[in-house]
């Protein structure tokens, strides 16, 4: 950072690690360019209200915070096309997670231990299964009995398997040497 895209040279600079950048850039050069308008220097602070930055008097600054230069830093990492293919795949599955969140409450649980808690999220995402699948059948105008009849064989053994599991890990912690 010792100059403006047009090369204009800074006057001063006052740089302290973890504070704001700030650069002093000579006024009659910076109001005698054509890029004044899209330029992010600020005018001087001296000036009346309403007053246009190519009519005052005085040297133009430019602050850059540790927030603009993270903001930046980030922007950069982004177009890189290795952190692309990185959220390509998260990008797949927003939809279904702001879905589970947002309809089916998975942000909100009220239960403990991981055995419960495996059990909600099971139940919720095969509920969110369900009602797409559902939503295709009726839109292809197919019957739906049979399919919740599985379902229900289905969820019956989950829910079986699950409580026994549960059960070999309490008994399995409760046990002391």
């Amino acid at each position: 950072m010792g100059q403006s895209p047009t090369d204009h040279r800074m006057l001063s600079h006052n740089n302290k690690k973890g504070k704001s950048l700030h650069a002093i850039f000579d006024g009659d050069t910076c109001r005698q360019c054509s890029l004044l308008d899209r330029c992010p220097v600020r005018a001087p602070n001296h000036r009346s209200k309403g007053c246009k930055p190519r009519d005052t008097v005085g040297d133009f600054r430019l602050e850059i915070t540790p927030e603009i230069r993270l903001r930046d830093h980030m922007y950069a990492i982004q177009q890189t096309t290795e952190w692309k293919d990185r959220y390509k795949i998260r990008s797949g599955i927003e939809a279904t997670n702001s879905e589970l969140k947002r309809s089916h409450g998975l942000g909100r649980l009220r239960m403990r231990r991981a055995a419960k808690v495996c059990f909600a999220v099971a139940c919720k995402a095969m509920a969110c299964n369900i009602k797409r699948w559902a939503k295709a059948q009726t839109a292809s105008g197919r019957l739906l009995q049979s399919f919740i009849s599985l379902i229900s064989d289905h969820f019956k053994i989950f829910h079986h398997d699950l409580v026994r599991v549960s059960f070999c890990q309490r008994t399995i912690f409760s046990l002391k040497p």
